[in-house]
């Protein structure tokens, strides 16, 4: 397995036949330099704080940033954007995985700390696809962050989905009915506030192929449980492509994890419970299944035990 895992039960990073404990319980980890950037969570008494670590080959923290949101990796893992509050507004930071290029920090406007910034992926210019949250109704406003620093609202959308780095889509939930969501998918080269592309009321959309011809549906409706489903559709049209169901006994639990990591422009990788488990499974655009030999955890309803270290939801 080419891909790290976390084991969130008992911290550690799974590198094919290596397991290496973790200094502390992340929920993402991602190549940087000679070592790791992940983030990392903890149960404090003001509530769940969650901070950036970077981490050196020996797993060592050499540097963190408190109060941060959940990491962005481009498709080729090469670069990496999360937000932090700096006690007045929030802060994007963008840096290239080998380090090649100075990092670049973009102060948002001022702003509570409660209206939530996270880094959701990038765009083919340079651009990072941020989601605002509106702590009154949960709603999230799309924004596109310019290299200049500029932003603009992508409208229309109450969650953000995903991001195409190669072709400039995006996608995102445009409603929800209580059993069932819509959602869209935009060309944001095309106009200043993007274009819509196509929408489906069928699909939750999310986890663009690097190419950016593919996009994953899962179900209209996900639970703790994940999906049952998943579909590989045409990015420019939503026509499905292969669809899988996951199948298991009427009285057990059995999902497939929305955070998936495409391995390649033909591959993806995620987890499914099925059983009382959880396994890690490759799954191809031909339609094959492929288990992947990594020790498969006891799993309660609504728990995850194993994390693809460097997915996004």
């Amino acid at each position: 397995l080419a891909l790290p895992v976390i084991n969130v039960d008992v911290p550690s990073l799974i590198v094919g036949a290596d397991s290496r404990t973790l200094p502390h319980d992340y929920s993402q980890l991602t190549p940087y330099l000679d070592g790791w950037t992940g983030l990392a969570e903890a149960d404090t008494a003001e509530g769940w704080i969650s901070t950036v670590h970077v981490l050196d080959a020996e797993l060592r923290v050499i540097e963190e940033v408190t109060q941060a949101t959940e990491l962005a990796v481009s498709p080729d893992a090469g670069r990496l954007a999360w937000a932090w509050y700096d006690g007045t507004r929030w802060v994007v930071v963008d840096r290239a995985a080998d380090g090649s290029r100075e990092e670049r920090q973009i102060p948002m406007p001022p702003g509570p700390q409660e209206e939530t910034l996270r880094a959701i992926g990038f765009l083919p210019d340079d651009g990072i696809v941020l989601a605002r949250t509106d702590p009154s109704t949960g709603r999230q406003t799309v924004l596109v962050l310019s290299p200049d620093g500029r932003t603009t609202a992508l409208p229309g959308f109450i969650r953000a989905g995903a991001t195409d780095a190669a072709g400039g889509l995006v996608s995102g939930q445009t409603s929800f009915s209580g059993d069932g969501s819509c959602w869209k998918v935009v060309d944001t080269t095309i106009g200043g506030e993007g274009t819509t592309v196509w929408d489906t009321c069928d699909y939750s959309l999310l986890a663009f192929s690097p190419d950016g011809e593919h996009v994953v549906g899962l179900t209209d409706y996900l639970t703790p449980d994940g999906s049952p489903t998943l579909a590989v559709l045409d990015a420019a049209t939503g026509e499905p492509v292969v669809d899988f169901e996951l199948v298991g006994s009427r009285t057990a639990v059995v999902g497939i994890n929305p955070e998936m990591i495409w391995e390649d422009v033909e591959t993806l990788v995620t987890t499914v419970a099925t059983g009382g488990k959880q396994y890690v499974v490759r799954l191809g655009l031909d339609g094959s299944v492929e288990r992947i030999d990594i020790d498969s955890p006891d799993l309660q309803p609504g728990a995850i035990a194993l994390k693809l270290a460097a997915a996004t939801s």
